[in-house]
């Protein structure tokens, strides 16, 4: 059993002698002489600096450490960062590759046009507004930043939570690229290829890259007769960088992804045979004019028999399809000024479309609860940086300017027969103006303090006109009848966001740092509806005030980082998702408060030999609720969503010269999570039990630095765990889970040119 008490008495021994979180990993060179760490790079508060000199609580992946863990997508860092959760499929969604991101307890679990996520996702610095198609892959990543708690003061939209910042590769100046591809486990092919090519020498240079995942479907579909649940998804991209002078750059990126998988990759995990659905499709709920009651064997009868028999296991008869395009582009612009200044645009617009349909029955007769839609969505946005110093370069500034406009579809095909057939939908608009600021003054040598503000006016409207309406019904509702008045609705947030921090440098090795920082996110609409309403529904903005004291240790000759950070979150009308008779509705939750730490250790004891531990503590309770929130089940006693209370990450890798030819790296990663509620009532169905997943592998690089192979296993003790799920007993009558892959292999081989 795990002893929480004998953890926490070593980890406060351990960390007596020191005294802030964040990290990053870098393997030992071998064939060069041993310095210890590598110094890691960020540009979290939007400048470039060590991560051990940036005082906020941070993990950074270079694309290296990335390769080395077998890291394929974005969500799978979250297995190697203490206090976050990364789920590839929000309920109701049909898609694994809709994000729902939480850190220390915040994040959204919706994907509709209504509502933004808790934690901001950002790719070269650009927002990515929309949970689906925010599972980004790896290729031509540089490294990817995990910034804990409210980001409000630089970064865009929704940080209240934080921000996960992908940070792609710039063209090289010589003609270079890599070709890499990998097998696996049911039929798992990947590739990978870029290439840069200078076309001015030291003016105009250029790369292209592309990347192709197929294969991986581990579902299996017995009436089908085949499987579901892998990838089949293109991406590729182009940059290009202009540098007519020494104080100029420019940077010009595209990249698109098309995705035609399969709706998936839920199960069926529980039944109630009395639930209205269920009650209705067996002949119970409509009267005399329904159909006639059916025998338990039937095949039509929905119940437990339609159950899976398996793991991994979908009973379904039909296929439906979840497709995906994205494309976008961005332009940044850097100038530095001779006065020391420097200025810096970031321009950029993405488009998305995407097709989604869901099975809620998963079953081969019965087939009411099919849910599915179409959405599109475009959004723009332009920022505007300006930084310097002053005072003898004491005085670190930075102002800025930022403005987003977003313009969505989404049109929902709900189909509930023999009960009710509905559109549900909209039309959104939503805009985001900003104006910000920060400061770093060097008090002395050692002291330094950092105040900042934002000023964010978040507008939504919402239009229902022509999406919502009965198509056919059981229940005596006309075709056509409205299910909410055709109104356009609107939302307008005004905040301003205080951000200040005070960091103390004891000496070279240690720094520690104390920050308050509040954080919000704006109101919405809930835009899935039924039964009909006089209105709407919509929700209030969210509110996070946080504490934070932590502290960053480089010691041992440089061969031990140590990193550790401690907070409060203040959590105030926190949106929550719960479901109210058949639409899952947004509510203000009230009043909820959140403690905890990490503690991330990165250390090379010998020039072989690297250790990794990451520990995250999460203690989250609700203090008060709305009434709203009550009415729908939310009680005192629940658990917050994706908050487990501990979250706990080890690797360690040992590298073995091979005398001429290159080095051999085994390494194993294990990771720990307790239990958690995946949705807001915590029905019992899917919550989480706790959990332990093991990777390993073994990698070959030659000294060359051309090959690299690596041979992997995954969740190598077979753990099943939920990694989302939709329940709603009482009426749908259905509980559904999405789960996390199995055990699987891969081979990786990479060559470099």
């Amino acid at each position: 059993m795990f002893n929480k008490k004998k953890l926490i008495l070593a980890l406060a021994a351990t960390t007596l002698p020191f005294a802030q979180s964040g990290w990053a990993e870098e393997p030992a060179q071998q064939d060069r002489a041993f310095s210890g760490l590598e110094e890691t790079v960020v540009t979290a508060r939007k400048r470039t600096e060590s991560l051990q000199d940036t005082p906020i609580s941070i993990t950074a992946f270079s694309a290296k450490g990335l390769e080395m863990r077998g890291i394929d997508d974005v969500s799978q860092i979250e297995f190697f960062t203490p206090n976050l959760v990364f789920d590839t499929a929000s309920p109701l969604s049909g898609s694994k590759s809709s994000a729902s991101m939480y850190i220390r307890g915040i994040g959204q679990s919706d994907f509709s046009i209504v509502t933004d996520p808790g934690v901001g996702l950002y790719l070269d610095g650009v927002y990515i507004a929309r949970s689906i198609g925010s599972v980004l892959d790896v290729a031509e990543v540089e490294r990817i930043e995990v910034l804990r708690g409210p980001q409000g003061t630089l970064f865009g939209r929704n940080t209240i939570g934080g921000a996960i910042s992908v940070i792609t590769k710039k063209p090289g100046d010589e003609f270079s690229g890599y070709v890499s591809a990998k097998v696996g486990s049911y039929d798992r092919f990947n590739f990978q290829g870029s290439v840069d090519v200078p076309i001015v020498e030291d003016k105009l240079l250029s790369q292209f890259s592309i990347a192709r995942f197929s294969g991986g479907d581990h579902i299996d579909r017995p009436i089908l007769g085949d499987e579901a649940g892998g990838d089949d998804s293109w991406g590729g991209r182009a940059a290009f960088l202009y540098m007519p002078s020494d104080s100029l750059e420019v940077n010009l990126n595209f990249d698109a992804t098309k995705i035609r998988e399969e709706s998936c990759c839920s199960e069926l995990v529980a039944v109630n045979e009395a639930g209205f659905f269920a009650a209705a499709n067996n002949g119970y709920a409509l009267g005399p004019g329904g159909p006639p009651q059916l025998d338990p064997s039937d095949p039509a009868y929905f119940g437990v028999s339609d159950l899976p028999t398996s793991e991994f296991q979908d009973n379904t008869d039909y296929k439906l399809p979840s497709d995906l395009d994205i494309w976008g582009t961005s332009l940044t612009i850097e100038k530095q000024f001779e006065n020391g200044m420097s200025f810096k645009s970031i321009t950029a617009y993405r488009d998305m479309d995407t097709l989604l349909d869901r099975n809620n029955t998963h079953s081969a007769q019965v087939q009411f609860g099919k849910t599915g839609g179409v959405l599109t969505q475009d959004q723009f946005s332009q920022e505007f940086q300006l930084q310097g110093a002053a005072v003898d370069d004491r005085l670190q500034w930075i102002v800025g300017a930022y403005y987003f406009q977003e313009d969505a579809e989404h049109i929902n095909d709900v189909d509930f027969r023999p009960v009710v057939y509905i559109i549900s939908g909209g039309i959104a608009d939503n805009s985001s103006i900003a104006a910000f600021t920060q400061l770093t003054y060097d008090v002395t040598e050692n002291l330094s303090i950092t105040g900042g503000l934002r000023y964010t006016e978040d507008e939504k409207e919402f239009d229902p006109s022509g999406h919502q309406y009965v198509i056919e019904s059981g229940i005596g509702l006309p075709p056509g009848f409205l299910l909410v008045p055709e109104d356009v609705r609107t939302t307008k947030s005004e905040e301003t966001l205080p951000m200040i921090n005070v960091a103390y440098n004891w000496s070279d090795e240690f720094m520690t740092y104390v920050t308050y920082s509040e954080g919000f996110k704006g109101g919405g609409f809930s835009q899935n509806v039924f039964p009909p309403l006089p209105e709407l529904p919509s929700f209030n903005p969210e509110y996070a005030k946080v504490w934070e004291a932590g502290f960053k240790y480089t010691g041992f000759d440089n061969r031990v980082r140590l990193n550790g950070a401690i907070f409060q979150t203040d959590y105030e009308d926190l949106q929550v998702t719960v479901i109210e008779l058949l639409a899952p509705v947004i509510r203000n939750a009230a009043e909820a408060e959140i403690r905890g730490f990490e503690l991330e250790l990165l250390a090379v004891p010998t020039e072989s030999l690297t250790l990794e531990v990451g520990v995250g503590y999460l203690d989250s309770e609700y203090l008060d609720l709305d009434p709203t929130a009550v009415v729908a089940g939310l009680s005192l006693d629940k658990d917050m969503v994706n908050a487990p209370e501990w979250s706990l990450n080890a690797s360690v890798s040992y590298a073995i010269n091979i005398d001429g030819m290159g080095v051999l790296i085994p390494r194993i990663d294990w990771s720990y999570k307790s239990d958690y509620a995946n949705e807001a009532l915590n029905d019992p169905n899917l919550n989480q039990d706790a959990f332990t997943l093991i990777n390993a592998s073994i990698a070959f690089e030659g000294f060359d630095d051309r090959w690299l192979f690596i041979l992997a296993g995954t969740n190598l003790t077979d753990e099943r765990y939920k990694v989302t799920g939709f329940a709603d007993l009482p009426t749908q009558s259905i509980a559904e889970a999405s789960f996390g892959r199995p055990r699987e292999w891969s081979l990786t081989a990479r060559y470099s040119f």
